[in-house]
């Protein structure tokens, strides 16, 4: 049978099955003979009573029940105390909640006995209903129960549109106890249990409310380095944390270091930190002792007294004696404090595998791993002897999965395995889940189904999806719905197993989520049918709210589209003249796939404002950016011509016709030409010269290198892809190998070969860059490859490559070089790796290079270059200047022009801009007769004489590690920008702040300074593009030698929007007096004090200064 032709049959069965089901799923629920009746003929007949003393949450539950009852059949139950009850109210039915009243069972309470937190019952007696739990959030669960239940609220999908309420005329509660508690004690699909941590938002966290996810035991989150702030023991005990070669590894504040476990001082510093924990918190019943994030334990250096080379199940180092034998001596010690606590901690990388000897009874392991995996039978049998282990070892387990959701490019939903594993796991010890989702609501019925099964697993999946489908758009467009999801279904679960990106990391802990290979596999032809089932399910789609989730899950899939149809796919070799012809033709047409590259890009903007469809997890973040040129068929084509075409041939022949054409196809076979029949263009790209053997950093001529911590690149005559040498690593942690060539605009591509040896253990990967530099090297942009996992490709030589457009201009800046670089990452774990091949092409198209070539600028003057010489003399009324300094921009006129025409050169006087206490920074904007415009580089006005600045590294030129120099930070997401800076190399940026920063009253750089008494000025400079609410505001906190608050000097507080994309100077002046009531001035705290930004808000800071007056200043 026909591919289609199945489609069509499984199609047509799918609508048979649901017109049975749609009748199944509306039955009405108030059809129970001899039910207690709460709504009848469209009017109430019972109140719904809470207790005198109700808590806050029970009348909340209370609330909720009532509001659904009414959305459900128009009708307002009353609520009511028992002591408001009135003359014929006595003999009304009751509805209780969160107690049993008057009339209740009383055996009721009884039956609580021993019940988990979340557990409740649903209680028939006589004339009422009681809606119990053991503690208020099982009375809450149980109103969600009931309104599931009896009434038929489901909540689909987050959101008004995402919830599905059935209206009634009457209903009953039939005389059926119901006594439920839920399987995994912790159920927690992050970020979705927040309100306001990891880019969620209220909207989804309601829906995370209403399905029961709760969060009852930590241990799933990196926590150690809360305990060893390295600002706070570094200097004084280096003994605890690693060091290589006598220098301290901690390449970040939070994660990539671990401490010395196998050092006893750090049990009672760990334990005394969770003990003033807790008593800060009594409320919390758990604490998380799960080791940081990226490895790097003392113990694993051999020259540590700790050290061990044994190996894990996953290959890894084995710490897990170590450091669990840790978490047992601090747990012990923390519960002679607080006995009843709970830990938890990650089974993860290092600590993979369970210690040999029993863990503490109170802690409980999360066992990490990407469970889709378990498609794969051996990975599934290998795995579940790891959970037997644990078993043995810890009283109770917890399963840590991956099941995102973003960053990934297609609906990633495996509903049928996750049921699988959710009910082994319980069956198996499991007694909490914790997922990392990171949603796309373009997954559909997969967070609703996975909070099913975390509270009863044994619930039949395949009965579950088809009422999601049919309550979603209605029965008679489920069946498309279903088909559309069935389709990737399969793909996770069976097609994915046949792509490297799967079975190269089936056995590590989790899949690589930023590498989008697994699009090769994905047609065109596929993607189409997609679209076609979830189009006919909007057509199909019968009321409102169903047509708005059809729309809406079309709308996530375009997405998913455009991903797929712009990817680079992998291209076997060409096995004939015909193929090749045939894929020249395709790769020439290159146009569409990139309109649906910049689209894919786009629909991330757009969704951001959209708490439904907004990517918690931008793909940009993880590097998943490409242009929608296929590098990969690029180089089948040339491999095929010089194989078999060194004289000449059919594809060369059409590629020479393609490259005279003078349409956007000329530029490509125009690059292709020059690959088959010249050189690259940079130089040295096989790495056969020698450079200097001294270089610490690189021993290949013409090439240069950036290291982090340790690491060369050392050209070596051994293991070459080609000629007779490559470039050797080994024991490397972080750093490029980099070289600068001219640009051109136009097309261009580069790759680079890489082997790593098959005895490799290394969660480590390499990525491509391109940086596009101004004619001073400033950087401008940076066109990035996917990351690629050393792991994917053990003992063969690897291809890695961009292909893009190199732009004229990058913000109206001329583009004049490139610097190619490769980034090694994290390669430190044993094996080794040689590079070889870096090359790169480009192709220059007429039609893309402007009028304009670059504008360079000095103290009075601007040298404006010509590409190509204009129709006639350039004169002062050709120049439009607009002048930029950190304000509103201003228009200027050329108070002169001398043209060369040798040089196409004119060069232009300016007024000269007066000076400030702080250096300014001036840029213009030139426009040549409205024709075209160019913008010039930034020039440094000097600051005036007579002022000091007293601030510590003001242009974030300095970093160790993720943390400037001298500064810290009120909030989270801070970090360094390369490409848009002020001055200088770098600059402060942040993607806006979380909902709870701002409720906290919001965030930003923080700089604690002595300070002397004087006359100042503050001054800050920033940018954004962000149409943002936001505020700034410099605020210094003047303190005394305690550090006691004296006074306060404020600077105007200023709308972030109004920079519009260019940087924006503030200043102001004050005053700091000796004494303040008193009191000496000693010390001041400087904030730039964000208010109001949101997540997606990206702003930038540069050049943050306090300026002194010096004794004798000179006025501005």
């Amino acid at each position: 049978m026909s591919r289609n032709k199945k489609a069509l049959s499984l199609l047509l069965l799918c609508v048979l099955v649901f017109g049975v089901l749609s009748q199944a799923v509306y039955a009405n629920p108030s059809g129970q003979e001899n039910g207690i009746p709460i709504v009848e003929n469209n009017k109430a007949s019972a109140i719904v009573l809470v207790a005198a003393d109700a808590d806050e949450r029970t009348l909340e539950a209370a609330d909720t029940l009532v509001e659904y009852v009414k959305k459900s059949t128009g009708v307002q139950l009353p609520i009511k105390k028992e002591s408001e009850l009135k003359g014929a109210e006595h003999g009304k039915r009751f509805l209780f909640v969160g107690y049993v009243g008057t009339g209740g069972d009383p055996h009721a309470l009884n039956d609580l006995q021993g019940m988990r937190e979340d557990g409740f019952l649903i209680r028939p007696h006589g004339k009422t209903v009681a809606i119990i739990g053991p503690t208020p959030i099982g009375t809450e669960y149980g109103v969600y129960e009931f309104l599931e239940r009896y009434v038929g609220v489901r909540w689909l999908m987050p959101g008004a549109d995402g919830e599905d309420v059935p209206q009634h005329n009457d209903l009953s509660v039939p005389r059926t106890a119901v006594k439920e508690e839920p399987a995994y004690w912790s159920r927690m699909m992050y970020p979705l249990q927040y309100e306001n941590v990891g880019g969620n938002n209220p909207v989804r966290y309601e829906w995370g409310v209403f399905n029961r996810l709760r969060n009852q035991n930590g241990g799933w989150e990196h926590n150690v380095w809360r305990f060893f702030p390295p600002g706070q023991y570094l200097s004084t005990h280096p003994e605890y944390y690693p060091r290589k070669d006598g220098v301290p590894q901690i390449p970040a504040h939070y994660w990539g270091w671990q401490p010395c476990y196998s050092n006893e001082d750090t049990v009672q510093i760990a334990a005394d930190w969770v003990i003033q924990w807790f008593g800060q918190n009594p409320n919390e019943s758990a604490i998380s002792l799960a080791v940081n994030d990226s490895g790097n334990y003392c113990e694993q250096y051999p020259d540590h007294p700790g050290y061990t080379d044994e190996k894990n199940s996953i290959g890894l180092p084995d710490m897990s004696d170590i450091y669990f034998g840790w978490v047992n001596k601090v747990v012990a010690k923390v519960l002679e404090v607080y006995p009843d606590k709970w830990f938890g901690v990650l089974a993860y990388q290092e600590v993979y595998d369970p210690p040999s000897f029993p863990l503490h009874e109170r802690v409980i392991p999360y066992l990490t791993k990407d469970r889709m995996s378990w498609s794969d039978a051996a990975v599934r049998a290998k795995d579940q002897a790891i959970v037997d282990a644990w078993n043995q070892k810890a009283a109770h387990v917890g399963f840590y999965d991956y099941i995102y959701g973003t960053p990934y490019t297609l609906p990633r939903t495996y509903n049928h395995l996750m049921g699988d594993v959710l009910k082994y796991g319980k069956e198996n010890g499991a007694v909490a889940f914790f997922g990392e989702l990171n949603p796309n609501i373009g997954e559909g019925p997969k967070p609703w189904l996975l909070a099913k099964l975390m509270w009863d697993p044994n619930q039949d999946v395949d009965s579950l999806l088809n009422e999601w489908y049919d309550r979603a758009v209605g029965p008679e467009a489920a069946p498309y719905l279903k088909a559309y999801f069935d389709h990737w279904d399969d793909f996770w679960e069976n097609r994915i197993q046949q792509t490297d990106w799967f079975q190269s990391r089936k056995n590590i802990v989790y899949f690589m989520y930023n590498s989008a290979s697994y699009l090769s596999i994905v047609t065109d032809e596929e993607i189409a049918q997609n679209r076609t089932w979830l189009e006919t399910a909007v057509a199909k789609a019968q009321t409102e709210p169903q047509k708005k989730r059809a729309e809406l899950l079309l709308r996530a899939f375009e997405y998913y589209e455009a991903s797929a149809l712009s990817y680079p796919r992998a291209v076997p070799p060409l096995a004939d003249e015909a193929s090749a012809l045939e894929l020249l033709a395709q790769s020439a047409d290159y146009e569409t796939s990139m309109q649906y590259a910049q689209k894919r890009l786009t629909l991330l903007d757009e969704f951001r404002s959209d708490p439904l469809l907004v990517h918690p997890w931008d793909a940009r973040t993880e590097k998943m950016v490409w242009s929608g040129l296929n590098a990969n068929a690029f180089w089948r084509l040339v491999d095929y011509m010089k194989a078999n075409e060194a004289a000449g041939g059919a594809v060369k022949q059409q590629a020479a016709i393609l490259a005279g054409s003078g349409g956007p196809e000329a530029a490509f076979a125009n690059l292709l030409l020059q690959a088959v029949d010249e050189g690259p263009v940079n130089l040295n790209a096989s790495f056969e010269e020698l450079g200097d053997p001294a270089n610490g950093k690189v021993t290949a001529k013409h090439w240069d290198a950036n290291i982090l911590n340790f690491g060369k690149f050392e050209r070596k005559e051994e293991m070459p892809a080609t000629g007779n040498s490559s470039v050797y690593v080994h024991d490397f942690y972080y750093g490029d190998i980099n070289q600068t060539v001219d640009a051109k605009p136009g097309l261009a591509i580069t790759r680079l070969k890489y082997y790593v040896t098959p005895d490799t253990q290394t969660v480590g990967d390499i990525w491509l860059e391109l940086n596009l530099l101004d004619e001073n090297g400033e950087k401008l942009a940076t066109i990035r490859s996917d990351q690629q996992p050393f792991m994917n490709s053990l003992g063969r030589w690897e291809t890695i490559q961009i292909m893009d457009k190199i732009p004229a201009r990058v913000n109206d800046v001329a583009v004049k070089k490139i610097q190619m670089a490769a980034i090694v990452n994290g390669f430190f774990e044993g094996g080794t790796m040689y590079l070889d091949d870096f090359e790169l092409y480009q192709s220059a198209n007429p039609n893309d290079i402007p009028l304009l070539a670059s504008a360079q600028a000095g103290q009075g003057t601007i040298d404006v270059t010509f590409n190509r010489a204009p129709a006639q003399i350039p004169a002062v009324s050709d120049f439009s200047i607009q002048q930029q300094s950190g304000g509103e921009p201003v228009t200027i006129s050329p108070t002169s022009v001398i043209w060369d025409d040798a040089t196409k050169r004119a060069y232009l006087t300016v007024p000269v801009l007066p000076r400030q206490p702080w250096e300014q920074a001036v840029q213009y904007e030139v426009s040549y007769q409205g024709v075209d415009s160019i913008r010039s580089n930034a020039v440094t006005v000097p600051r005036l004489d007579g002022y000091t600045p007293v601030l510590t590294n003001s242009s974030f030129e300095l970093w160790t590690g993720a943390n400037p120099d001298g500064w810290w930070f009120w909030g989270e997401g801070f970090k360094r920008s390369d490409t848009v800076k002020r001055s200088g190399q770098s600059s402060l940026t942040v993607d806006g702040l979380y909902p709870a920063q701002n409720a906290a009253g919001g965030g930003g750089p923080v700089q604690d300074m002595p300070i002397q008494p004087g006359h100042y000025v503050g001054v800050f400079h920033y940018l954004t593009q962000a149409q943002t609410a936001g505020t700034l505001t410099m605020n210094l906190s003047i303190r005394d030698q305690n550090g006691a608050h004296l006074a306060s000097a404020l600077s105007p507080t200023v709308q972030a929007s109004t920079s519009n994309g260019k940087w924006t100077t503030v200043s102001f002046e004050f005053d700091v007096l000796p004494t303040y009531n008193g009191k000496q001035t000693a010390k001041t705290q400087v904030l730039l004090h964000m208010k109001d930004f949101n997540r997606g808000e990206t702003i930038y800071f540069d050049d943050i200064e306090l300026i002194r007056a010096d004794d004798a200043p000179q006025a501005p």
